[in-house]
């Protein structure tokens, strides 16, 4: 229904291509789904939109599909532009760069570099406990989600070694 993508429509585009990834993805079509969630990110990035909250969800999903396809290094690469950028023209200081600190705690721990996902998860729950300060149940939460993330890594890390 888009016939030309422009700066009025350009988030809205990233955001079909990058839901039409995530639907491939669902479904083992990791080719179609890397087309349509690399030309979200590059419409992002053509239109200067990646610092925005929305933009931290479809490059987050991104970021995992490389994972997915054996690209860890090419997440994070993704992942530290995103996080520059809302850091620029947000604050370091926001849900949306805990969420990335966050994300790549999580490669880090597939890619067993456990000291550098201790440092992401550290400074994501920093931020957490002051953007959380007076809703503890949410803090919590998120506390038990990170350690459940370090749980499945270690099954994952347990069998890499082992074989």
């Amino acid at each position: 229904m888009l016939t030309e993508i422009n700066a009025g429509n350009a988030h809205l585009a990233a955001n079909l291509h990058s839901n039409l990834g995530v639907l491939y993805r669902i479904a083992g079509q990791l080719n179609p789904a890397m087309e349509h969630m690399k030309t979200g990110a590059a419409l992002l990035e053509q239109y200067r939109l990646v610092y925005t909250h929305d933009s931290v969800a479809i490059i987050s999903n991104y970021a995992a599909l490389l994972c997915d396809m054996g690209q860890p290094e090419s997440a994070m690469e993704t992942l530290r532009s995103v996080a520059q950028a809302v850091k620029k023209y947000n604050s370091e200081l926001s849900g949306d760069y805990a969420l990335l600190m966050e994300a790549m705690g999580s490669i880090c721990l597939i890619q067993g570099k456990i000291p550098d996902a201790r440092e992401h998860f550290k400074k994501a729950m920093a931020i957490y406990e002051i953007l959380w300060d007076e809703e503890p149940e949410l803090l919590e939460a998120k506390k038990q989600e990170i350690m459940e993330t370090y749980a499945q890594a270690g099954i994952g890390l347990t069998q890499k070694l082992l074989v």
